[in-house]
């Protein structure tokens, strides 16, 4: 069963300088992965908020355990310039000329810094609007 809860921290109180123990500002929520084991993860401030990334979290895992896990998931989290030094090291791999390797290797990088993509769910095609 999952749940979430506020956390105890002990914060310094700025006007007589003694810790005090108090309620975190941020919901937490607690529930058991695929293997049983109990995760304890931050969520939001908003209860309601809270509550919904806490049902994501309880999905993904019961999605793991009937085998419907989305495959793509750990990829769209990637670094792109890890996905690039994958793909360049497929063009090696595939047998592209040399000169083919060294301009893509080049220009990839360049168009993720100029256009700030960090991840792929950043990019979109020309004309689209973002989800």
């Amino acid at each position: 069963m999952a749940s979430i809860y506020k956390k105890s921290v002990k914060i310094t109180d700025p006007r007589t300088g003694r810790k005090v123990k108090t309620k975190s500002k941020k919901w937490w929520g607690r529930f058991r992965d695929e293997f049983g084991n109990e995760k304890r993860v931050p969520l939001a401030t908003d209860r309601a908020a809270a509550q919904t990334l806490l049902a994501e979290h309880v999905k993904k895992v019961e999605r793991k355990l009937a085998g419907m896990e989305d495959p793509f998931d750990k990829h769209r989290k990637r670094p792109l310039p890890e996905h690039a030094a994958d793909f360049e090291k497929y063009l090696k791999n595939k047998g592209a000329t040399a000169m083919h390797v060294r301009k893509t290797a080049q220009r990839i990088p360049a168009v993720l810094d100029a256009c700030k993509f960090k991840t792929i769910l950043q990019i979109s095609p020309i004309g689209a609007r973002p989800p």
